[in-house]
């Protein structure tokens, strides 16, 4: 999880995960399956838009950013996911 302030004072977070799997035939749909450090046990996410709206798939070892996340019987989801950008970085470092 990275937090970085917002003007104000607010704290804004975000959840990194790292791509474990990429199901690319799923019963719903591409998705993929991530682990992150912040969450016990996987998150999965769709490669459907709007979820996914980056130009290629992620592949295993890739480092997303994860938001609206929550808990299903089965585990974690992610409503939307994203790259993790050098900005991500930056915003963090200067918290």
């Amino acid at each position: 999880m990275v937090t970085f302030k917002k003007k104000g004072g607010e704290k804004d977070v975000i959840i990194v995960a790292t791509v474990q799997k990429v199901i690319e035939n799923g019963r719903h749909g591409p998705f993929v399956v991530a682990i992150s450090d912040n969450l016990k046990g996987s998150v999965t996410f769709s490669l459907r838009e709007p979820g996914w709206s980056e130009k290629r798939w992620p592949e295993p070892g890739d480092v997303v950013v994860i938001e609206d996340v929550y808990k299903k019987r089965a585990g974690w989801r992610a409503k939307n996911a994203r790259f993790f950008r050098p900005s991500d970085q930056k915003r963090a470092e200067e918290k």
